[in-house]
C-alpha cells in the first residue's frame, strides 16, 4: 500500500505509539502498525502465541482468542537510540445477526436491525457503503463497527461519536492500510461508560457520511 504520510523524526521516546486495528474479530486480519519514523530501522515485532514479525506495519491472518494480549515493536532510531512500546489487542466473537431481519428507510439510508441472543446490532446502507454498530443497544463502554463497499481511492475512516445536543464525545481517525480490501472493522472504548440514552454514530469515508442512533442502556 502506499500513503503521503512523511516521515517525521520522533525527538520524544514517548511518541513511539504503535496502533491495531483492535478489536478484532475471530478469524479475521490482525494489523499492527508502528509509527513513521525519519531513519529508523530494525522493526521487530513479538506477541501472544510465539508471534514474532519484522518490518513497520504486521498482520497476522486468522486470528483467534489465544492471540489476544500485548504486541511489543522495537525500532532503531538515529538519535534516540533502540524504541520499544506496546499496544494490546482484543479478540472478540462477532458473529453475524439474524440472516432475515426486518429493514426501514430513513433518510436514503436502510437501516437493519438484528436481534438474537448474542447481541444486537443495527446497520445502515448508503449506496455501496454499509456501517454495521453492535452491540446496539450498547451499555456505554465499548462499541464496534464494520464497514462494507469502502472506496479504494481514500485509506482513511473518520468516526465521530456526538450526544443528541451535538456535543461530540469522540473523535477517531482510521488510516487503513490494505484499500484493495472494500471492508474494514475498528472498535471503540469509552474511557468512561456513556449516561443512558441516545447518541450517534457518524462515519466519513470517501465522501459517503453514515449515521446511526447508538441506544446505551
Amino acid at each position: 500500500f502506499s500513503t503521503t504520510t512523511a516521515p517525521v523524526l520522533v525527538s520524544n521516546p514517548t511518541l513511539f505509539v504503535p496502533t491495531a486495528n483492535t478489536p478484532v474479530c475471530v478469524n479475521q486480519t490482525l494489523r499492527l502498525i508502528a509509527p513513521i519514523l525519519s531513519g529508523a530501522g530494525g522493526y521487530s515485532w513479538t506477541g501472544p502465541a510465539a508471534f514474532t514479525s519484522s518490518g513497520r506495519a504486521a498482520t497476522q491472518f486468522g486470528v483467534q482468542p489465544a492471540n489476544a494480549g500485548p504486541y511489543t515493536v522495537t525500532a532503531y532510531v538515529p538519535g534516540c537510540g533502540w524504541l520499544t512500546n506496546t499496544v494490546n489487542v482484543a479478540v472478540v466473537n462477532c458473529r453475524e445477526g439474524a440472516p432475515d431481519p426486518g429493514q426501514t428507510e430513513a433518510n436514503g439510508e436502510t437501516q437493519t436491525e438484528n436481534t438474537e441472543a448474542y447481541s444486537e446490532s443495527t446497520t445502515v446502507t448508503r449506496g455501496n457503503q454499509t456501517l454495521k454498530i453492535w452491540p446496539n443497544p450498547g451499555e456505554g463502554v465499548e462499541l464496534y463497527l464494520a464497514w462494507g463497499g469502502l472506496d479504494a481511492e481514500d485509506p482513511t475512516i473518520t468516526i465521530k461519536v456526538y450526544d443528541m445536543q451535538g456535543r461530540i464525545l469522540l473523535l477517531k481517525s482510521i488510516q487503513r492500510d490494505d484499500v484493495t480490501n472494500d471492508q474494514w472493522q475498528d472498535g471503540v472504548r469509552f474511557t468512561l461508560p456513556l449516561s443512558s440514552g441516545q447518541y450517534m454514530i457518524e462515519t466519513v469515508q470517501g465522501g459517503v457520511t453514515l449515521r446511526d442512533k447508538w441506544l446505551v442502556r
